[in-house]
C-alpha cells in the first residue's frame, strides 16, 4: 500500500494479498515449526498470554469441522481454506469471501 494508515500492521491493496501473507505464516507454522494440528497452530497464532485460546480453538474446530488434534497438511486446499475461514471469523467476528481465501491460498502455493 502506498500510504499505509496503520504503523503497526501491514496493509494490502487487495484482500487476496493479505490472505496470501497469512497463509505463508500458516505454511511456516506447519513446515518449519511442526505446528500441524489446529491446537498447535492456534496456540502459536493466538497465545494464551494474549487470547482466550481454548475458546478460540473450540470455535475454530467447530466451524472448520476439525478435531483439535487432527493433523493438517498445507497441501490440502479444502482443509486449509476451512481452517483459515474459521480463524478469520474468530479474529474479525464475520465471514470473509471464500473467493479471496482461495485466491490467497493459491498465491501462497506458488
Amino acid at each position: 500500500m502506498e500510504h499505509p494508515t496503520d504503523r503497526f500492521f501491514e496493509q494490502f491493496k487487495e484482500m487476496k494479498w493479505g490472505v496470501r501473507a497469512a497463509f505463508i505464516v500458516l505454511r511456516n507454522y506447519i513446515h518449519r515449526h511442526r505446528c500441524n494440528t489446529p491446537r498447535l497452530i492456534i496456540e502459536r497464532w493466538a497465545p494464551k498470554s494474549e487470547n482466550a485460546t481454548a475458546k478460540y480453538l473450540e470455535v475454530v474446530c467447530k466451524r472448520a469441522r476439525l478435531g483439535a488434534d487432527d493433523v493438517v497438511s498445507f497441501d490440502s486446499a479444502a482443509t486449509m481454506c476451512n481452517l483459515f475461514l474459521a480463524m478469520c471469523f474468530v479474529e474479525n467476528g464475520r465471514e470473509i469471501s471464500l473467493d479471496d481465501v482461495v485466491a490467497g491460498y493459491l498465491l501462497a502455493k506458488e
